[in-house]
């Protein structure tokens, strides 16, 4: 079974993008990106690991930002971005004219858990016995134990109840 807790996570506006994300120390979380392959990040939002734009400093790094995408949108090889890149930076060059300060807000968070998944043989890969094929079992990348006892996944569980019932 998962557990859940309710944690408090503060939140704040990213210096570039204007979404709201969690913030540790003044910093922006890193947001954004991708995860090729279910784990490799690729790409990331600018704001990332920035102050958060209700900060002075965060106003700062955004009204810098407007000149980096205005410097881009005038290179070569950017011909074709450099309408999204202007217009990205009026927007920007908006949202700090209009800047006050804010501070972060507490936000309730449910942490929940992580499965454990009984470890098994799945189509010759060392995985999860829940991994319904060989793709899932060569990318799984989970918690696993041999214990039937530690098992939280809901899918190996029923598999634990299956190899139980042949055993009978």
């Amino acid at each position: 079974m998962k557990k859940t807790e309710i944690k408090t996570q503060l939140r704040g506006a990213c210096s570039v993008c204007g979404r709201v994300q969690a913030v540790r120390g003044g910093i922006v979380a890193e947001h954004g990106y991708h995860k090729k392959d279910g784990w490799k990040f690729t790409g990331s939002c600018s704001g990332s690991n920035r102050p958060h734009f209700g900060t002075e400093k965060g106003r700062d790094f955004a009204a810098g930002f407007v000149v980096t995408l205005r410097d881009m949108a005038g290179k070569p090889g950017n011909e074709k971005k450099a309408g999204a890149f202007l217009a990205f930076a009026d927007e920007l060059e908006k949202r700090v004219a209009n800047w006050k300060p804010a501070e972060p807000v507490e936000v309730p968070v449910e942490i929940v858990e992580k499965p454990v998944h009984l470890a098994g043989k799945v189509y010759g890969h060392s995985a999860a016995v829940c991994c319904a094929s060989a793709m899932g079992a060569m990318r799984f990348r989970g918690l696993t134990t041999a214990d039937e006892e530690k098992v939280t996944c809901s899918r190996c569980l029923k598999a634990i109840e299956r190899r139980k019932a042949i055993r009978q």
